[in-house]
């Protein structure tokens, strides 16, 4: 009986050595050479990142108030900008310094997302201003550079697909004059934007406005043509504030 008790003594001895000495090796592994512990700073998810959910929380507040400083909507605006960036420094303070696998091809990300903020913050301050061309610039530079993040690491999402319709079409409006073969080319870019939300009836048609607007400018001329490029703007707009 006593040897048997030795025996389970030793035992139990040698697995709490065993055990010590597994945690002291792991701590080994998680020191760096300061002596402090090294802290994960991997953000993910199993499907994606969580910085994807959260610019798309940023997202729908921010086309509210792109919208509303790009037609002066002041008592809208003064509401919006606040709020958007509210959302953009939470999104700040939550992944500088973080590695984000979801962009991990952006090498200077924390740089970017200061960047982002210093727009944003420009805007909200521009529109206690009153300045709300400028705010809405600003916020446009905003969509530009997130573009430009998720492009570096082959993201592609509808609002990146309509910017890209947008900002043709902008040079189409500020040049008045008919170009065809800048129309073709704008007419090509709604070709990407087929591909989502084939089943929205909605969504649709509100594409298939826009569509028979570009229609229309390439069959124009004239003054019928300067009648009809008024409304492609607010038709853009739309589809934009809804699903972009």
């Amino acid at each position: 009986m006593k040897n048997l008790y030795l025996v389970w003594l030793v035992w139990l001895v040698v697995f709490l050595w065993g055990c010590n000495l597994e945690i002291n090796n792991s701590k080994e592994k998680a020191e760096n050479n300061s002596g402090s512990i090294v802290e994960d700073t991997t953000v993910n998810s199993e499907n994606e990142s969580w910085i994807m959910a959260d610019l798309w929380g940023f997202n729908e507040i921010y086309k509210k108030s792109l919208m509303q400083t790009g037609k002066k909507q002041i008592e809208e605006a003064n509401k919006t900008t606040p709020m958007t960036l509210s959302k953009w420094e939470a999104i700040e303070s939550k992944y500088t310094g973080q590695t984000v696998e979801k962009f991990a091809n952006t090498s200077d990300l924390d740089v970017k997302l200061k960047q982002l903020g210093d727009y944003v913050r420009n805007a909200d301050s521009m529109v206690k201003e009153e300045k709300y061309e400028e705010a809405h610039e600003e916020l446009e530079l905003v969509r530009k550079e997130l573009r430009q993040i998720r492009a570096e690491n082959n993201i592609v999402i509808i609002s990146d697909d309509m910017l890209v319709f947008h900002d043709i079409m902008e040079e189409i409006v500020e040049n008045g004059e008919k170009n065809l073969e800048e129309l073709e080319h704008l007419k090509e870019t709604l070709k990407p934007l087929k591909t989502y939300n084939q089943d929205n009836v909605q969504y649709n048609k509100m594409l298939s406005d826009l569509e028979e607007v570009v229609n229309q400018l390439i069959d124009t001329e004239g003054d019928e043509y300067k009648e009809t490029l008024k409304s492609i703007k607010p038709t853009y707009i739309k589809l934009y504030v809804q699903f972009g």
